[in-house]
């Protein structure tokens, strides 16, 4: 569909190759995007081109949106309006950089999403003309330029040896934006283990829950692919092939799952992004159904409870499934509590949950916790309460609260709050690690173990250490990706024993 295959010379439009490759995916019941309407390359554009000028040049571009876009209008997923628009300028160089582009092409089409297509934003974190920060502004940019229609990230994929952790802080970066995220052009380049390689992005991409579909960028000619073919010039798979036939074995299919929970009460399964129904029956004939739909919320999910317990459902893990863990009991002193905790997964913005007892009450530290139900051994409660804050241990009798010695009242902070005499705080830490390769500069240094180490027995670094090799050796899936990040628990300038002087490092 690009303007140099539709229009080599002004005038003379030829849609037969792009209306014949449409119906032919319309008869294998296909959905096609539409690549594209314009390209900012400059080397990409038909010869004519070059020569208008002033109103003659703005009318020819108006002129190929309006073909294009009323021709294919409703019966395309996406357009990429104007290709690779971060690294190139072409059309802003001639229009300025407020033009209206985005607008115009929603004017012939308004229900389908425009995308922003770019290479480079999970493939090279040197690249910093369409980085993840990058790519935001100019979002925010097209939205300033008053273009407020369906919206669409489009990311190319072209990798060469990926950076899993990258991609995936990336991803998670850009997820934010709350838009539909499409890898566009996914290939590997050519290398011994390309196959491999191809199989990791492929389950990455597949993997995140802000990502709703995956093209592959490997076109068959008899001259060659652009960069990796899936079939030799027979159509004989290659290794790169069976892993996507493995790959599309794996995760398309629609077999319902029968399970029941453990003597714990926990039920776990498998599933793929994708909406479900889910029935829960509690040996009271009681069965309530909820859809749950993993790639647009998260959250917790409720199922009435019945005489006898409580059922609740939450959706605690996202990538590259979600648990399910459904009337969980937990012996609390000599009582027993129904609950469920998780944290609420909001696309590409994960928070995490705290929770604490303390001598028989419990308090949920997360808003996105529905309720929890008590209940004594003996008896049934049927109703989700919220446990009530008692100011004293009910066992110890010891104060929830600091107390002020002299005068044996509850200190309070300026704005008249209670001071706890215990606090808890959980910082999570993969977001910390993924902003970590999101560095160009300190992400080469979280494989330097591996990348830049010398093996001459000289202690460089802790990589050189027997405790390293030991651990390597006990899990070697673990060592064998050197994007796995290790942890130790260190101590700088620890002075023992109120010894002022000398300071220790453990």
């Amino acid at each position: 569909m690009k303007w140099y295959s539709t229009e080599a010379t002004q005038g003379r439009e030829d849609y037969t190759v792009a209306d014949s490759m449409l119906n032919w995916a319309k008869s294998q019941r296909l959905l096609v995007r539409g690549h594209n309407v314009l390209w900012d390359e400059p080397k990409y554009q038909v010869g004519w081109l070059n020569s208008l000028s002033g109103k003659y040049f703005y009318q020819a571009v108006v002129q190929r949106i309006k073909s294009i876009v009323t021709r294919y209008s409703g019966q395309l997923i996406a357009w990429d309006a104007v290709n690779e628009n971060m690294h190139f300028n072409y059309f802003e160089s001639r229009l300025g950089t407020k033009n209206k582009l985005f607008n115009i092409i929603n004017s012939y089409d308004n229900h389908t999403p425009l995308f922003l297509n770019e290479f480079n934003t999970i493939e090279q974190p040197t690249d910093k003309t369409s980085s993840p920060d990058a790519y935001m502004k100019r979002i925010q940019q097209i939205r300033d330029n008053g273009y407020h229609g369906p919206l669409g990230i489009g990311l190319e994929s072209h990798f060469t040896i990926p950076n899993l952790a990258y991609m995936r802080a990336s991803i998670d970066k850009l997820a934010t934006l709350r838009l539909p995220i499409w890898l566009t052009e996914l290939d590997v380049g050519s290398y011994p283990n390309t196959a491999i390689l191809l199989d990791q992005v492929l389950r990455e991409g597949h993997g995140h829950p802000a990502v709703e579909g995956l093209v592959i960028w490997a076109g068959w000619k008899p001259t060659g692919c652009y960069r990796m073919c899936l079939t030799d010039n027979n159509f004989n798979n290659l290794p790169t092939g069976d892993v996507v036939d493995r790959f599309l074995r794996e995760f398309i299919h629609t077999d319902d799952h029968l399970d029941v929970t453990d003597d714990m009460g926990y039920f776990e399964a498998r599933l793929f992004h994708g909406e479900y129904s889910l029935r829960v029956n509690n040996n009271t004939t009681l069965e309530r159904y909820k859809n749950l739909n993993e790639t647009k919320e998260f959250g917790f999910n409720s199922v009435s409870s019945s005489p006898q317990a409580s059922v609740e459902v939450a959706v605690v893990d996202h990538s590259p499934s979600i648990r399910f863990f459904a009337a969980a009991r937990m012996g609390i002193g000599n009582r027993w509590v129904d609950i469920v905790v998780g944290w609420e997964l909001g696309i590409g913005n994960r928070q995490n949950y705290g929770f604490w007892y303390f001598h028989g009450e419990h308090r949920i530290e997360h808003e996105s916790v529905i309720a929890a139900s008590e209940s004594d051994e003996d008896e049934s409660n049927d109703e989700l309460v919220e446990e009530p804050m008692n100011d004293n241990c009910k066992v110890c009798g010891l104060s929830r609260w600091k107390i002020n010695q002299s005068t044996s009242t509850i200190r309070k902070k300026v704005n008249g709050k209670f001071i706890p005499n215990k606090v808890l705080r959980y910082f999570p830490l993969k977001p910390r690690l993924q902003r970590l390769f999101m560095c160009s500069k300190i992400a080469p240094m979280m494989t330097w173990h591996k990348d830049n180490n010398s093996e001459d027995d000289v202690m460089r670094h802790l990589a050189n250490s027997m405790t390293w090799k030991t651990f390597d050796n006990l899990y070697p899936d673990f060592a064998a990706d050197p994007q796995n990040v290790r942890l130790s628990l260190a101590s700088d300038g620890f002075q023992p024993f109120a010894n002022g002087k000398t300071s220790y490092s453990i």
